[in-house]
């Protein structure tokens, strides 16, 4: 989970503390809080309380492609299956 940005990091501490909560409650549950923004983030920015989506929507996606699709990868032919026939046995 990414929190929003706050000043003092009292978003971070909140949706840390809940997942906290939650997990005690379901058991088999996990969550991971990250503290990439508060760690990165500039005070202008917490204190407009920005979330990761602000970030991302300033990135250009194509740079963040492997390659280019030029056209549309054609499935495989699907093999017919060999049927085998039985010989009777006057064969």
């Amino acid at each position: 989970m990414f929190p929003d940005l706050s000043k003092e990091g009292r978003a971070f501490e909140l949706w840390s503390n809940k997942a906290t909560e939650i997990q005690k409650r379901l058991q088999g549950t996990s969550f991971q809080v990250s503290n990439l923004l508060e760690e990165l983030a500039p005070d202008d920015d917490r204190d407009q309380g920005k979330d990761i989506a602000d970030y991302l929507i300033k990135q250009d996606w194509r740079l963040f492609r492997q390659e280019e699709i030029s056209e549309q990868p054609q499935p495989d032919p699907i093999e017919q299956p060999k049927v085998e026939t039985l010989k009777s046995e006057k064969d």
